[in-house]
């Protein structure tokens, strides 16, 4: 009787055990490991959908009655895609890349050409083509609205009629502006009250205003480029010193599209009719920068491009349905997407977690801290110290732990958290998006214990069934 009350706790005993066990193994599941993805308008109806880890086509996105779709934008938190077409609409997509769901925010009588998310997701500013107004689409209501920008004051039409519009700061703190490119100069709106803050001149060699073609914010918050078309330049703008002018870069012919890398040290220019991609490192502007091409073929007409979140490589569209890729570590063109839905337009790219430790590719970028030869985004101890990212950044990935206070993040501190002991804190550098066995090694320590005591119970059990 005894043995088979013992058998019977016994059973009731392991069932918990193993529950626990198994929740441990839901808990404890790596990220799904997601890299990011790029989506290409082409002013027609479809968004080609671009996987930034292979650099092929993954599929396309198709929103409800679209017609010559241009501008478009990703939601840095969700993930949600928004691009504008010519029907007035903004076409809202949400789960993108998994279960795509489609609605649409209907716009007021204008010509929708560019648009940009604001870092928390809340508010979408679309330039209007040949209009002296910015429109605003609240995302949390649906609601529309629209900002007088004052671009054809004192009786003359300074209104663009492909207005470039960028936001910042994009990954610091601090008031949130946006700008939008006139043939005068920058409008500038503060979001805090979508109000118009101010119109800045821009004046080129001969005295007169400048067109602004393109332009892209630091992530800092700090300076403004500019590209200009005619004059062959980039310039600076320094925002926090009333606009001023700190450096000017000679690029190549016919400059457009900017891109400034997420740590702000270096700025992309494709010339369109240069055929060419200029560099330059914002550290060596003093005023004037030292400015280098990437080596390889690029696209026919260069006029687009974006980088990645981690920075590590750059997308450049142009002439043709297809995208050369520069590795920005080398500044070569190291591959090229083909099989585009038609000439790119513009384009947008998700942030990832390339190796799915939960900290965003953003967060981790694209240096090699612990000098392996996998850039962070793709290790998953950046550091060495044999404790893995997940665990080192902490409760919210996207803002990771910093115990020590010396301004680097304990998942990319040696000295933090792990082995300290010989070459820089020591351990093991796990491969690309290998977090499975790191995970399922500790969850032996639980499993293998609570599997050894039910057996025993089960045994203990045994005689009393056999009797």
């Amino acid at each position: 009787m005894l043995l088979k009350n013992t058998a019977e706790s016994g059973g009731r005993f392991a069932l918990p055990f193993f529950a626990f066990a198994a929740a441990l193994l839901i808990l404890a599941a790596p990220s799904r490991a997601q890299a990011p993805l790029a989506y290409i308008t082409d002013l027609g109806n479809t968004i080609t959908v671009v996987d930034t880890s292979t650099n092929e086509v993954k599929g396309s996105l198709d929103p409800t009655i679209a017609s010559s779709l241009m501008g478009i934008a990703v939601d840095p938190g969700s993930g949600a895609v928004y691009a504008v077409d010519l029907n007035k609409t903004v076409h809202v997509i949400d789960s993108p890349d998994d279960n795509p769901s489609y609605s649409m925010i209907h716009l007021p009588d204008v010509s929708p050409f560019g648009l940009v998310v604001t870092p928390d997701g809340g508010a979408l500013y679309i330039a209007n083509a040949g209009a002296n107004s910015v429109t605003v689409v609240d995302l949390g209501t649906s609601a529309v609205s629209s900002i007088d920008i004052g671009c054809d004051s004192d009786g003359t039409n300074n209104c663009s009629s492909t207005p470039s519009i960028t936001v910042t700061p994009t990954s610091s703190a601090g008031p949130v502006y946006v700008y939008v490119a006139t043939n005068a100069g920058v409008a500038v709106i503060d979001t805090s009250n979508n109000t118009l803050k101010e119109n800045i001149p821009v004046t080129c060699g001969h005295g007169g205003a400048c067109d602004a073609i393109d332009l892209a914010a630091s992530p800092d918050g700090k300076t403004l480029f500019i590209s200009i078309f005619e004059e062959n330049q980039v310039i600076g703008m320094d925002i926090s010193m009333q606009n001023t002018i700190v450096q000017i870069a000679e690029v190549g012919d016919s400059p457009e599209g900017l891109a400034v890398t997420p740590d702000g040290k270096a700025v992309y220019v494709t010339n369109m009719n240069g055929q060419s991609v200029s560099v330059f490192e914002v550290g060596s502007c003093g005023p004037e920068c030292t400015v280098s091409t990437v080596s390889g073929t690029v696209v026919g007409e260069p006029s687009i491009i974006a980088l990645t979140p981690d920075g590590g490589s750059a997308y450049v569209g142009g002439e043709g349905p297809s995208l050369s890729v520069i590795d920005t570590s080398t500044n070569a063109v190291t591959a090229t997407v083909s099989g585009l839905s038609g000439e790119p337009f513009a384009i947008a790219i998700s942030d990832g977690d390339s190796d799915g430790d939960g900290i965003p590719d953003s967060v981790e970028g694209s240096e090699d801290t612990d000098g392996d030869g996998v850039k962070d985004s793709l290790d998953t101890d950046a550091d060495g110290d044999g404790v893995p990212d997940a665990e080192e950044a902490g409760p919210d990935p996207k803002n990771p732990v910093d115990s020590d206070g010396d301004g680097i993040h304990d998942y990319k501190d040696p000295t933090v958290g792990g082995d300290t002991g010989g070459n820089g804190g020591g351990g093991c550098t796990l491969s690309s998006g290998d977090t499975t066995g790191t995970a399922f090694s500790y969850l032996l320590y639980f499993i293998i214990p609570a599997m050894i005591l039910a057996k025993r119970f089960y045994r203990k059990a045994s005689p009393d069934k056999a009797e």
